[in-house]
């Protein structure tokens, strides 16, 4: 068993500090700063909604990865902006609060406010945003699905732009 999200101090399967963003695992909330992944412990009284986040250069955590199997997938999508959890503001809070916020029991349901961007009505230079709203259900993910959408995650140095 699985629970989703933990905040983390991301280093690269090399071992080297990730200078290119501030990472944010929902897929285990056992991870701590400078985890190795290849030894990931779960806690399997708490679970999340499966996403990864990551930090954007204005203190915003975004969805960079949607772990399949997990409450998210379908629903959110890498480059959504976390604005709340409920009637929390989470816009621009700190990382481990966010993550505290996101973890529960396995069945308990929240309600998340995300920013998405969209094209609809732009020209090719304009970006346009809307906020939507997803009610999802906390569950366990299969422990080999989030683990390599993990590992994916932290080998994949690129950002998605928020």
């Amino acid at each position: 068993t699985n629970a989703l999200l933990g905040s983390v101090d991301m280093k690269s399967a090399s071992g080297q500090a990730d200078t290119n963003a501030n990472w944010m695992s929902c897929c285990d909330p056992s991870l701590g700063s400078n985890v190795d992944i290849s030894t990931m412990q779960t806690r399997s009284e708490r679970a999340g909604i499966g996403i990864i986040l990551a930090l954007s250069p204005d203190g915003s955590l975004y969805v960079h990865t949607v772990c399949p199997g997990g409450s998210a997938e379908g629903q959110l999508e890498p480059g959504d902006i976390l604005l709340k959890i409920g009637t929390e503001d989470i816009y621009r809070a700190p990382a481990p609060y966010v993550a505290e916020l996101l973890l529960g029991p396995p069945g308990t349901e929240i309600l998340l406010w995300v920013r998405r961007s969209s094209n609809d009505g732009a020209t090719e230079n304009e970006v346009s945003f809307r906020t939507q709203q997803f009610q999802l259900k906390r569950k366990r993910t299969d422990p080999q699905l989030a683990r390599r959408a993990i590992r994916e995650a932290f080998e994949d140095h690129s950002q998605i732009p928020p």
